[in-house]
């Protein structure tokens, strides 16, 4: 439950304030009266032990407001009030039409645009944002011939300093009423939010997926514990970071399109720490519009780390593919296209077939395959079937029966759990093509 705290600057507000709570039964923590001067450290320590809505006028409510990011219901004059005190002030100056100034901060007052045809009155208006213009203000008013002037005790004293007639700024209930009636139902939508809250924290804790939520600019607000167990990462660490600084493979264009237009969800498979995993991200829409994306994670299978002896002797001998995505040249539309595709295909044990012009990057492509695919960590072998005979082609692929320990194991063998390339296929023979489908 929220709970309100009321600032008031004086005593006879203390007291409106107390017979208003025991007669309508506002639920208010803390009424207390304070000084302008310690208006900031009280809102500080109040909002420390609790408060989570403050009510309060005038000047205290503009250094509160300035200096700390509490929830602030400001005290405003009602017209009934500004009613009664510019009906005491005819009274007191006895003068068909006078000239009545009101001085004060501009937070105090309600909305006074008609009072001169109202009250038959010459309303002048001397409303300042801050104490550092008061004064002037004050001196403006008593240098410009008011018939009297209505303001707090700074602007009482000038007036009578220079022998205008002055009244209180003085208010009764009813603005003090109208303020706990706000904060009431602020009190209510942080109370409705709060439970949303917790619904949401449960549900991201309970979730079996990795969870981000990103706001409009693109920037990690919240993750779950399976995020961060996906990233190695504590929530702290990757808060207010983009998203595109943890969560490298997803293209920035994507991003920048589901959180501009939200008529997309965005998904494919992306490593992080040896993770093959599944992503989603899909725009939040509050009433039409966009508020952020929730990004999904799923984990695929986790990818064994190879041996580096193994791993050497691979290299060396041809068997690792050095490319991968990032590598490929991705400006064109088409081209982001097939990598987004390829992803996909990445995470599939089926062979792919990558059929493209010269110049198209495909053996990058395969090599970007085999690279984000459960089988990332086997060997890489690439046969081209260009200039080579039908029996060649056959004891590459598949091995030769001859008593040749060096021949008994082809391409195919060799790259058990791991990937083979084969470029130009469409030069494989009758044979080869017979006893590669029979293979898969």
């Amino acid at each position: 439950m929220a709970d309100i705290t009321l600032f008031v600057p004086r005593e006879e507000m203390l007291h409106q304030a107390h017979n208003i709570l025991q007669s309508e039964g506002y639920h208010v923590k803390e009424v207390k009266l304070i000084n302008t001067a310690d208006a900031v450290s009280e809102a500080r320590s109040a909002l420390a032990h609790g408060t989570n809505i403050i009510i309060a006028r005038g000047y205290q409510a503009s250094l509160i407001k300035h200096y700390t990011n509490i929830p602030l219901v400001e005290i405003t004059l009602t017209g009934q009030e500004m009613g009664i005190l510019i009906t005491k002030a005819k009274k007191i100056v006895n003068k068909k039409r006078p000239v009545i100034g009101v001085v004060g901060f501009n937070n105090m007052f309600c909305d006074m645009t008609y009072f001169n045809q109202i009250y038959n009155i010459e309303l002048r208006t001397y409303l300042v944002p801050d104490a550092d213009e008061l004064h002037n203000a004050i001196n403006q008013a008593v240098n410009d011939n008011l018939d009297i002037i209505i303001g707090g005790d700074t602007a009482i004293m000038a007036a009578a300093d220079a022998g205008i007639p002055s009244l209180f700024l003085s208010s009764t209930e009813d603005s003090i009423r109208e303020a706990f009636k706000v904060a009431d139902k602020m009190k209510y939508a942080i109370d409705i939010e709060k439970r949303d809250m917790a619904q949401l924290e449960t549900l991201l804790d309970y979730s079996f997926s990795g969870i981000a939520k990103i706001n409009t600019n693109g920037n990690i607000v919240i993750i779950n514990r399976i995020m961060e167990e996906i990233l190695a990462k504590s929530a702290s660490e990757v808060a207010g970071r983009p998203i595109t600084e943890v969560f490298k493979d997803i293209p920035y264009d994507n991003i920048e399109k589901i959180l501009q237009e939200g008529d997309e969800i965005y998904s494919s498979f992306i490593t992080i720490n040896n993770n093959a995993l599944v992503v989603i991200l899909a725009a939040i829409k509050v009433e039409g519009k966009i508020d952020g994306a929730i990004l999904t994670c799923q984990k695929v299978k986790k990818m064994k780390q190879l041996e580096s002896e193994i791993f050497r002797e691979r290299y060396l001998y041809g068997y690792i593919a050095k490319g991968n995505f990032e590598d490929i040249p991705h400006s064109s539309k088409q081209m982001q296209k097939s990598i987004a595709l390829a992803k996909i295909y990445a995470q599939s044990r089926s062979p792919v077939l990558i059929y493209g012009e010269t110049g198209t990057e495909k053996e990058l492509f395969a090599q970007a395959i085999h690279n984000n695919s459960l089988l990332k960590n086997g060997p890489y072998i690439t046969v081209n079937c260009v200039g080579i005979s039908d029996d060649m082609q056959s004891e590459i692929l598949f091995g030769s029966s001859k008593e040749d320990p060096a021949k008994a194991q082809g391409a195919i063998a060799s790259a058990n759990h791991g990937t083979v390339l084969i470029s130009e296929i469409d030069k494989l023979n009758l044979r080869s093509q017979y006893s590669l489908y029979k293979m898969i």
